[in-house]
């Protein structure tokens, strides 16, 4: 068990260290700032995890205590990558709506099973940091869904970098969930299981952004078409743009 600690913890602190080598490698620390600042942080904190994994004390109070800013930074930097690629669509009143319902519907559910399922075995202080943390990780699953479906409606090209983040994070988020899930249905008989899919979550995100900061940016391809038919392709989908913000048409 100790063995499995120390990898779990040892395995992400290596790969979070090609993960900020390869983002300013490729100059996209300006470009993904809070994610930069994340990864950072989850280095700074899976090393301190790992010097006090030798005290079972010390690793628990390291360990809920320094998920808060876990949380905040985790959070901006999504929404950075959200942002990013549906910025137009968000300023629209329907995404306002469909986001906070989303968000809504999904905090109402965590509440409810916060409620009534309340974390056994644990402080008042760690209680809230749980409810925190798992509140977290099933808005990151929704935002994630709710992010590829516009992204796939809207036909939304030039994302690849920003969809690995929030595939990361997404894919860490649903690992979670499921170690929540099966400590719910089966106490604590698999106990061995549930505390293991957090950290191949957190694994499989970290190797996801590995791989994507490898590969070369694609790129979009440029229009086959002339300067004067660009013109009037620009002039046409600038009024579209105008009438789509509700705004007067210049000519």
């Amino acid at each position: 068990m100790r063995t499995l600690l120390v990898l779990s913890l040892l395995i992400p602190i290596v790969l979070q260290l090609c993960i900020v080598f390869l983002l300013f490698r490729r100059k996209l620390q300006n470009r993904f700032f809070w994610f930069t600042i994340y990864s950072f942080y989850i280095l700074l904190e899976a090393t301190a995890r790992l010097v006090v994994s030798g005290n079972e004390h010390l690793y628990f109070e390291t360990y809920w205590f320094s998920s808060l800013l876990d949380l905040a930074l985790e959070a901006v930097a999504i929404w950075e990558s959200f942002r990013g690629v549906l910025w137009l669509e968000s300023k629209q009143r329907w995404f306002h709506v469909l986001f906070w319902v989303s968000i809504g519907l999904v905090l109402g559910y965590v509440g409810l099973r916060a409620y009534f399922f309340p974390p056994q075995g644990a402080t008042r202080v760690e209680q809230i940091i749980l409810d925190l943390e798992i509140a977290k990780d099933y808005l990151i699953a929704a935002l994630g869904l709710l992010y590829f479906g516009l992204v796939r409606f809207f036909k939304v090209i030039g994302h690849q970098r920003e969809s690995s983040v929030i595939w990361g994070f997404g894919a860490d988020a649903v690992f979670a969930i499921l170690g929540y899930s099966f400590r719910s249905t089966f106490g604590t008989r698999f106990f061995f299981l549930t505390g293991l899919l957090p950290a191949i979550g957190y694994i499989v995100a970290e190797l996801a952004w590995t791989r994507d900061l490898l590969r070369e940016e694609q790129k979009v391809p440029e229009p086959e078409i002339s300067l004067e038919e660009l013109a009037v392709a620009m002039k046409y989908y600038t009024q579209l743009l105008y009438k789509y913000l509700g705004k007067e048409v210049k000519e």
